[in-house]
C-alpha cells in the first residue's frame, strides 16, 4: 500500500489488511471444499471409513500433499498440508440422516475427478449434486414404509387383519416423520412422536378390520410392534459396526449410541400406546420347517421389504431392485436356518455374508458403492419385533424375559456385522490388513498358484 493510499481519506482501510495478506488463500479455498465434501457425505449416512476416503480422492485431485481426517457421527475435523504449509478445520452436521443416491453421486463424483482440477470445478460438481431432486416422489417414502413394515409383520407370522393394519399404521407414521423432518424436529422427539402415531393407527384400524371382517380375535402383539419398524435405525446400527470392525472407535461408538437412542425412542412411544391399550408384548410365534409356497412368500415378502427400506432412504431405482434380489436370496437362507434349529446369530452372520459377497458382485459390474446395496438388504434381518418386545418387557418390569430377549437381539445384530465384515475382509484387502498398502488378492493367488512345468 503506498503512502497515498494510506492518507486517501476516501479509501477505506482494513483494520487487518495485513494479516489478510499473510493468510494462505489457495490452501484456505482447498481445505474448505474437501471439507465440505466430507461434511455431505457424513450427513448422507455412510461409515466414516467412506467420508475419509472420499475426501482424499478430492485432496489429491487438488494437488494437496497430505489429509488427515477424524470423523465422529456429527463432527470431521480435518487436517491438510500442502507446499509446507498445514491447517486444521472442522465441521460440525447438526442433524444426520441417510440418502443413499447422494452417497452413491459423491463417491463417484470423487472417484472422476481429473488431476490439477480447481476449486471452482470441484464446488460446481458439488452443487449440481446437492441440488438434484428425490430419487421418488414424496408420497413414495411412506408407501415404501407401508411395504417395509408389512414384509416384517407377515415375516413374524402376522394374519391378513393385521398386516393390512401395519401398513397403513406405517404409511401414517413416516408421512407424519417425514413433515417433522422438514421442520428439523429434535429426531428423539421425531422417533417417540411417529412411533406414537403409528401404534395408535395400528389399533385403530386393526380393531375397525375386525369388526368389519369378524372372527377371532386380533392377535394384536405381532403386527403392533412390526408398525414401528420403519424407525429401525438400519443406517447407523450397519455403519457403527462396520466402523467398529475397522476399530475406528471414534466414528463406531457414537453412531452406535445415536442408533440406541433413536432405538430408546421409539419403543418409549410404542410402549406408552400399548401400556394404555393393554397390548402384551407375548411370546414369539413357533417356527417349523417352510413349504415351498411359504418359502416363496418369504422370497417375496423380503424383496417387497427391502425394496419399501430402499425407498425410505432414497436408493436409486437400479439399486432398490438390486438390493431386493439380494435380500430375496439372502433372508430365506437365515429363516430356513432358523427353522432348522441353528442359534439367531449363526444363521444371521451366514445370511448378511450372502448379502456381502453378493453386493461386491454388484459392485463390480455397476461400480454402485456397496454399503448402499448392502444396508436395505441387511435392514430385514435386523430383529426389531425382538428388540421392542424386550423394551416392552423392562418397562413393564418382567426384567428376565425382557433381558432374554435383549440380548439375543444383541447377539443376532453382532452376527449381522460378523458376516458384513467377513465379506468385506474376503474380498477387500483393506479390511483384511491393517497395513497402510494391503496386497493385492489378485497378486497373492497368482503367487500362491502352482505354476505350470515348462515345456521344455
Amino acid at each position: 500500500m503506498t503512502d497515498t493510499e494510506r492518507h486517501d481519506p476516501d479509501r477505506p482501510v482494513h483494520e487487518h489488511a495485513w494479516e489478510d495478506a499473510l493468510e494462505p488463500r489457495h490452501l484456505i479455498n482447498r481445505c474448505d471444499v474437501v471439507l465440505r465434501v466430507g461434511a455431505a457425505m457424513l450427513a448422507s449416512g455412510t461409515g466414516a471409513r467412506r467420508v475419509v476416503e472420499t475426501m482424499r480422492q478430492v485432496g489429491q485431485a487438488l494437488d494437496l500433499d497430505q489429509i488427515q481426517t477424524r470423523v465422529s457421527l456429527t463432527e470431521i475435523v480435518l487436517t491438510v498440508h500442502r507446499r509446507g504449509i498445514t491447517r486444521t478445520q472442522t465441521a460440525e452436521i447438526p442433524s444426520p440422516g441417510v440418502n443413499a443416491d447422494q452417497i452413491a453421486a459423491l463417491q463417484e463424483f470423487a472417484r472422476r475427478l481429473p488431476a490439477h482440477v480447481t476449486v471452482a470445478q470441484v464446488n460446481a460438481g458439488l452443487d449440481a449434486i446437492l441440488q438434484r431432486p428425490k430419487q421418488w416422489p414424496a408420497w413414495a417414502s411412506p408407501l415404501g414404509a407401508g411395504a417395509a413394515c408389512g414384509a416384517f409383520a407377515f415375516l413374524n407370522h402376522a394374519g391378513p387383519v393385521e398386516i393390512g393394519a401395519v401398513v397403513a399404521a406405517a404409511v401414517v407414521g413416516q408421512g407424519l416423520r417425514r413433515a417433522l423432518h422438514r421442520r428439523h424436529v429434535n429426531q428423539l422427539v421425531m422417533a417417540f412422536l411417529a412411533a406414537v402415531l403409528a401404534g395408535t393407527a395400528f389399533l385403530a384400524v386393526a380393531w375397525v378390520e375386525r369388526a368389519v371382517v369378524g372372527g377371532r380375535a386380533v392377535p394384536l402383539e405381532a403386527g403392533f410392534f412390526s408398525s414401528i419398524l420403519f424407525l429401525v435405525p438400519g443406517f447407523p446400527l450397519i455403519t457403527a459396526a462396520l466402523d467398529l470392525a475397522r476399530l475406528d472407535l471414534a466414528a463406531g461408538i457414537t453412531r452406535f449410541t445415536y442408533a440406541a437412542l433413536l432405538t430408546f425412542a421409539a419403543g418409549f412411544g410404542v410402549w406408552s400406546i400399548a401400556l394404555l391399550a393393554g397390548v402384551s408384548p407375548g411370546t414369539p410365534a413357533a417356527i417349523g420347517i417352510p413349504s415351498v409356497p411359504v418359502v416363496l412368500a418369504q422370497m417375496l415378502a423380503s424383496f417387497l421389504g427391502v425394496f419399501g427400506f430402499a425407498v425410505i432412504f432414497n436408493s436409486p431405482p437400479r439399486v432398490a431392485w438390486a438390493a431386493g434380489a439380494i435380500a430375496l436370496v439372502a433372508n430365506p437362507l437365515r429363516l430356513f436356518l432358523g427353522a432348522e434349529g441353528w442359534p439367531a446369530q449363526t444363521s444371521a452372520a451366514l445370511a448378511t455374508l450372502v448379502v456381502g459377497l453378493l453386493a461386491w458382485l454388484a459392485w463390480r459390474t455397476t461400480h454402485l458403492p456397496r454399503i448402499i446395496l448392502s444396508v436395505p438388504s441387511v435392514v430385514i434381518m435386523i430383529p426389531g419385533v425382538a428388540a421392542f418386545r424386550a423394551l416392552a418387557h423392562l418397562n413393564n418390569g418382567e426384567l428376565v424375559a425382557g433381558l432374554n430377549l435383549g440380548i439375543s437381539s444383541i447377539m443376532t445384530v453382532l452376527g449381522m456385522a460378523i458376516g458384513l465384515v467377513a465379506a468385506r475382509a474376503l474380498t477387500d484387502p483393506q479390511w483384511a490388513f491393517s497395513t497402510p498398502n494391503p496386497p493385492n488378492y489378485s497378486a497373492l493367488v497368482r503367487r500362491l498358484a502352482p505354476r505350470r512345468p515348462s515345456s521344455g
